[in-house]
């Protein structure tokens, strides 16, 4: 991946629409059988309130779980703080907040479950999810700092009350409605920082459930969608499957795929992108996306940094996929790679950058620089510590992760018995072959939802 004279940003324009998915691993709770009851708990504050579960939680929940009975508890209090749930809740140093017992609406959130399950205890239930809605108000009180440790031990709180471990829980997001807010935007970071943390949890976004205005509450259409997107997490945890729903395009958003050469190359009529915007136009031809190639070879995360506003914000898009990081790493052999630190800061940059101008972001791992199954790739061990800076910076973020070095691995594992160290899914241990285009264009329009073929 050398960096060309005159080098060229691949392009491509192609119009379709597509639905998205935020993928997060869950554990099955389908392994008890016996087990024919499921309790769903939501609460929070005043855009749970607003949400109405019969409308399209309940029934989606329902059908999901045909034949078992399902309970669905909601207790939901507008205009609250998280520490009226959480009994442990400590104010950051100096903060001055109204007082609160806390923990008070926790337990009317509990007598409400009580009443609805009865005398059966909670290890008859053969899943346990909670759904949370809130954290608006402590955006508002600047009390950021300590959300995410008071969401962990309010999750932690519950799953000890009512002896389940294994209770899945889901978080929606706060919106985007109040932009340039240092402690509304940590609160969105600390929700998707917990669910990022843990197996059992997934972030649901709501950014564009509020309307036109881009009003603090959700639309009638909107709660109605956000219930349904509530049950969508809530059943992929259960069965262990995908989790985290993140909003459906609108007609005429745009994609920017960002990255180097693996990238420029993917936009032809044989490359990642090229068949990614194919078969995106095939499923979804309706919505009249646009799907814009932005890569250039030999680009390192400095130099995306460097050609970010022109090469993608000035395109407009509202979904950004970054997959970058090989040449930050390969390029060490000639003493050229990117230092961890400016990796790390750069990517935070880059999305940064990118929220900031009304998108958001897939950011995807770096792959391979080999294919050895053993170990023996010279750089695997350099890759693997990159690919962790990537992930802290999708959860720090809240970003959309695609492990890409992940599946890869994964991938090879089980395909490359002969531990070739290319051939598999590249051409030069780098660069992909045919096969290698295809594996990742599936795995772009599985991040994306769009069904196989």
């Amino acid at each position: 991946m050398t960096t060309k004279k005159r080098a060229r940003i691949g392009r491509l324009w192609i119009v379709a629409g597509i639905v998205l998915l935020s993928s997060a691993p869950g554990v099955s709770a389908e392994q008890a059988g016996k087990k024919k009851a499921r309790l769903f708990i939501l609460s929070g504050q005043s855009n749970m309130a607003g949400l109405n579960p019969d409308i399209s939680f309940t029934p989606a929940v329902t059908k999901a779980f045909s034949g078992d009975e399902v309970i669905v508890v909601k207790s939901a209090r507008g205009g609250q703080p998280i520490r009226r749930w959480y009994k442990k809740w400590t104010a950051p140093q100096g903060a001055k907040v109204r007082p609160f017992k806390p923990g008070d609406l926790y337990e009317t959130l509990m007598a409400a479950v009580k009443k609805k399950v009865g005398e059966r205890s909670f290890d008859a239930f053969a899943s346990v999810s909670f759904v949370w809605m809130q954290g608006e108000r402590d955006a508002k009180e600047r009390l950021s700092a300590v959300y995410a440790e008071s969401m962990r031990g309010l999750i932690a709180q519950l799953r000890g009350d009512i002896g389940r471990p294994d209770m899945t829980a889901v978080i929606g997001r706060l919106s985007d409605c109040i932009k340039n807010n240092a402690h509304w935007e940590g609160v969105r970071k600390a929700q998707a920082e917990v669910a990022a943390a843990d197996s059992l949890v997934a972030v649901v976004d709501t950014d564009d459930l509020n309307g036109p205005r881009n009003g603090l509450h959700y639309t009638k259409d909107g709660y109605k969608v956000l219930g349904q997107r509530f049950a969508d997490a809530a059943i992929a945890l259960i069965r262990g499957g995908p989790a985290a729903a993140t909003p459906k395009l609108k007609k005429d958003d745009r994609i920017v795929f960002l990255g180097d050469s693996i990238t420029a190359a993917g936009v032809g009529p044989s490359g990642y992108v090229g068949l990614t915007a194919r078969r995106i136009a095939r499923t979804y031809p309706a919505l009249g996306v646009k799907v814009i190639g932005a890569g250039i070879s030999g680009h390192k995360v400095p130099d995306c940094q460097k050609r970010l506003d022109r090469d993608v914000i000035s395109k407009k898009p509202t979904i950004v996929v970054i997959y970058i990081g090989i040449n930050d790493v390969w390029h060490w052999n000639r003493n050229r790679g990117t230092k961890k630190e400016a990796f790390e800061s750069g990517l935070g940059d880059l999305v940064k950058r990118i929220n900031a101008a009304g998108a958001r972001v897939i950011l995807c791992t770096p792959t391979v620089i080999g294919e050895k199954t053993d170990g023996s790739n010279r750089f695997d061990k350099m890759l693997d510590e990159y690919s962790a800076i990537s992930r802290k910076v999708a959860a720090k973020t809240g970003s959309q992760l695609l492990d890409l070095r992940k599946l890869f691995l994964a991938h090879l594992k089980k395909h490359n018995t002969a531990n070739a160290a290319k051939g598999v899914l590249t051409s030069d241990t780098v660069h992909l072959n045919a096969a290698g285009n295809r594996f990742l264009a599936d795995l772009m329009l599985k991040a994306l939802n769009v069904p196989a073929d």
